[in-house]
């Protein structure tokens, strides 16, 4: 009788603890459904521009996102990649630190960067395609370009819960040469969405 009693009673706490488990993860379902897009901008990568003689420029570089940690960092609780519905591209910032009245973003007619992750190379993917046109103008010399997405394709498929290698392929259309090397800083800003 003993026996029964106690394999009934820790039938009933496995029982329990497994509806607890599931009413704690619909909770934070439910909680993750409410919670409003967010920006983050997890790299920002350093890059020079050689002497351009010629028509264009590209470089290839890499940074670590750990997506999982953005999302907890911003939502406060314990979220995951498994959270997320979609993960875009926002913009691409770069700007140019050591620009001077012969070097600027005037000597370059478009930069483009082409971002792709180790997880989408695996998979085949296609790299996101970013662009921004550069007007032959004073203004533009020395501002920041924002490059933006020609196709918005959901990223969420491009990173691991955990540490992702992003990689991108940084190139410009070189529309006068330029006299010496230019250092540049790229942020990549991304906005998830639950």
């Amino acid at each position: 009788m003993k026996k029964a009693l106690l394999s009934l009673t820790l039938l009933a706490a496995v029982v329990a603890g497994s509806f607890s488990f599931q009413s704690c993860n619909k909770i934070k379902d439910e909680i993750a459904k409410h919670l409003d897009p967010f920006n983050a901008s997890p790299s920002t990568v350093t890059f020079t521009i050689p002497v351009v003689v010629g028509d264009n420029f590209s470089q290839y570089d890499s940074s670590v996102v750990n997506i999982d940690q953005i999302i907890h960092d911003n939502a406060g609780m314990d979220f995951s990649i498994n959270n997320i519905s979609e993960i875009d591209l926002s913009k691409i910032t770069i700007s140019l630190t050591d620009a001077d009245e012969q070097n600027n973003w005037t000597n370059f007619s478009d930069a483009t960067v082409l971002l792709s992750t180790d997880k989408s190379n695996a998979a085949g993917k296609n790299s996101l395609v970013a662009m921004a046109s550069i007007p032959d103008q004073a203004s533009a010399k020395y501002a920041d370009q924002v490059l933006t997405a020609t196709d918005p394709i959901n990223l969420k498929d491009y990173f691991n819960g955990g540490n992702t290698t992003v990689y991108y392929l940084i190139s410009a259309n070189a529309r006068r040469n330029t006299t010496h090397e230019l250092t540049a800083t790229m942020t990549v800003e991304y906005t998830l969405k639950p």
